[in-house]
C-alpha cells in the first residue's frame, strides 16, 4: 500500500530540486517572449490592414483616387502657359505660367531638325582614326589616314605625297582635330582596282606599285631598305620598309625604257632589222 508522507529532503535532492526550478524558470521566461513576439507579428498584420481600410474608406469618401496617367505638356505662346493634357481623354489638368527660359523655345509649327539615333560622335582620340580620315595636324597640317595599326597611323599630307608615321604617344603632341572623311570617288593618279600581272619576288627599280591607291615608279632601293618612289605629279618620296610593308603595296608593271625588237626569220638573233628597208653596203656604188 502507498501512502503520501512528510519526507525530509536530503542535501542532494535539495539541489536537483534546486537545478529543476531553475529550468523551469527559463521555459516560463521563453514562453512569454514567444508570446510577445506573436503579439508584435499580429499587431503588425492588423495595423497594415487598418490602414489599407482607411485608405479605401478615404476614397469612397472622396469618390477619386490618385493614379499614373500618362500626360503631354502644350506651351502656349500666345497666352505664355503650359498647359498639362491627359493623353487619354484630353482633359487640361493643369495650367502654369511660362517661364522665361520657357519663352525662348522654338515657335509652334516651325519644323525642327529630326535627331538620327545613329547617329555618331566626331573622331577626337588616337583609337578614333581609321583609314579615310582627314585630321589638322599643328606640325604636318591636314593629313590623311592611309594606314593604320595598333600603335601607329600612317598618315598622308594632303598638299603633297609625303608620308609619315604618327605613334600613339605622338598623337596628343600634334594636336589631331578631325576634319571630314575622304570621299570615295577616285582621285587623279588613282588605280582602278585589278590585277595586272604576279608581284615580283622584290622591290627593284623600274616596277610600278599601287601604294595607298596612287600609282609610284621605284626609283632606288637603298642600302638600308628604304624606297625611293616616285608620284603621278612627280614628286619623289623616301619610304622605310616598314612603311612599305604596312601599305600592303600592289604590283601593277614594270618600265620598259629601251625598245623592244620582235625577231623573224629574215632578222639573224641579236640583230635588229632596219626601218628603211635593206640597208647600204659600205663601199658598195
Amino acid at each position: 500500500m502507498l501512502r503520501e508522507i512528510k519526507c525530509d529532503l536530503t542535501d542532494a535532492e535539495l539541489l536537483r530540486k534546486g537545478q529543476e526550478m531553475a529550468l523551469l524558470q527559463r521555459d516560463k521566461e521563453l514562453v512569454e517572449m514567444q508570446k510577445k513576439e506573436s503579439a508584435a507579428e499580429f499587431k503588425g498584420k492588423i495595423d497594415g490592414l487598418e490602414n489599407k481600410l482607411s485608405k479605401v474608406c478615404a476614397i469612397i469618401r472622396d469618390k477619386y483616387e490618385m493614379r499614373q496617367v500618362n500626360c503631354r505638356e502644350v506651351k502656349d505662346f500666345v497666352n505664355k502657359v503650359r498647359r498639362i493634357i491627359r493623353c487619354d481623354n484630353e482633359e487640361e489638368i493643369e495650367v502654369h505660367p511660362m517661364t522665361p527660359a520657357d519663352l525662348q523655345g522654338k515657335l509652334p509649327n516651325v519644323p525642327t531638325e529630326p535627331v538620327s539615333e545613329n547617329k555618331k560622335p566626331l573622331p577626337v582620340t588616337f583609337e578614333d582614326a581609321d583609314v579615310g580620315m582627314v585630321w589638322l595636324s599643328s606640325v604636318l597640317g591636314e593629313v590623311e589616314v592611309v594606314a593604320r595599326a595598333d600603335d601607329s597611323v600612317v598618315v598622308r599630307q594632303v598638299a603633297g605625297p609625303d608620308t609619315s608615321r604618327i605613334t600613339k604617344e605622338m598623337w596628343a603632341a600634334h594636336k589631331m582635330t578631325f576634319l571630314r572623311f575622304v570621299p570615295p570617288p577616285s582621285v587623279a593618279g588613282a588605280l582602278p582596282q585589278t590585277a595586272t600581272q604576279p608581284a615580283p619576288e622584290k622591290v627593284e627599280p623600274g616596277q610600278i606599285w599601287q601604294v595607298y591607291g596612287f600609282k609610284v615608279e621605284v626609283l632606288k632601293v637603298l642600302d638600308d631598305g628604304d624606297i625611293e618612289v616616285k608620284y603621278p605629279d612627280g614628286m619623289h618620296s623616301f619610304m622605310p620598309t616598314n612603311e612599305w610593308r604596312d601599305a600592303n603595296p600592289e604590283f601593277v608593271a614594270i618600265r620598259v625604257k629601251s625598245k623592244i625588237v620582235e625577231q623573224t626569220e629574215e632578222t639573224p638573233p641579236g640583230k635588229s632589222k632596219s626601218k628603211g628597208g635593206r640597208g647600204r653596203k659600205r663601199g658598195g656604188k
